[in-house]
């Protein structure tokens, strides 16, 4: 049956559902042979979204990884190569050096227009980003297949809500990455409008983690709030075309280098910046 998992933070959805409600609730499947506890239709639903950095819990995420993933999301592009400066595993789903299933250009022309409908229409339902493509996710091999099927944003009480519904999701592996490069989205497009963000809803069809993972992740430490930075996104520009040159700039001018700030978010680049030179936490 499906199920909903309420939580305040990204750091207490990884501990709650990695250490005890997969294994002790998920069915033992075992796709491509790999023995996995899962829960279908689940909804996670994080109260907090500038709360989603899962860290000082003991699990080793890589967070230049993490800050890469969100500047590229929002700024609707992608590059291997950096990828694989954070991440050198990477590579294993490049084909011919090109991640295809890269979040950042598939949204890319499809954000100011939701961004307009929102703005248009603040109780419309058509603000929707459809990720997974057929043409090339379906009927061609490629070996970085989407996981997220597509994002939805909906006013609501005066905040802006973020859905989000993936095909597949791994707590252990996939969702301290997910779950922060989403949520940033949904932070930055509500500074956009000048709106609170509102609960971050996660839906998944297939929400898992593989045996082999159990043991590690029942070593973490259960997460203290106080012991987390919170990140809101890129604070600064109401056009859209404007945020995606924003998160472009700190991800190849202030990653790593002093920071240059005249025409960027200064708060948001210096979180990435220290995300960037902390490669594990």
């Amino acid at each position: 049956m499906p199920e909903t998992f309420t939580f305040t933070s990204g750091a207490d959805a990884l501990y709650e559902l990695s250490t005890e409600i997969l294994p002790n609730k998920g069915d033992a499947v075992s796709p491509r042979g790999e023995d996995t506890f899962e829960i279908r239709g689940a909804t996670i639903e994080i109260t907090n979204p500038s709360d989603a950095l899962c860290t000082g819990m003991g699990r080793m995420q890589n967070l230049k990884l993490a800050a890469l993933e969100a500047l590229q999301l929002i700024g609707g592009f992608s590059d291997p190569q950096l990828m694989k400066r954070a991440s050198p595993p990477m590579a294993r789903y490049m084909d011919g050096g090109v991640l295809t299933g890269a979040y950042g250009p598939r949204i890319a022309s499809q954000m100011p227009t939701v961004l307009r409908r929102l703005e248009n229409d603040p109780d419309t339902r058509q603000a929707i980003v459809t990720i997974w493509d057929p043409v090339q996710d379906l009927f061609r091999q490629h070996k970085d297949l989407p996981c997220t099927v597509y994002l939805s944003f909906y006013i609501r009480n005066d905040q802006l809500q973020m859905h989000t519904h993936m095909r597949s999701n791994d707590i252990w592996l996939g969702w301290t990455y997910d779950v922060f490069q989403f949520t940033q989205l949904q932070c930055t497009v509500a500074n956009a409008l000048d709106l609170y963000p509102g609960t971050y809803t996660h839906y998944v069809d297939s929400l898992h983690i593989y045996a082999r993972d159990v043991e590690a992740a029942r070593k973490l430490t259960k997460p203290e709030s106080w012991n987390r930075d919170r990140v809101t996104g890129i604070r600064y520009g109401y056009d859209w075309t404007d945020i995606q040159a924003r998160a472009y700039n700190i991800a190849y001018r202030d990653l790593g280098s002093d920071l240059i700030t005249d025409d960027a978010d200064e708060w948001y680049s210096k979180r990435m910046e220290s995300l960037w030179k902390t490669s594990t936490q």
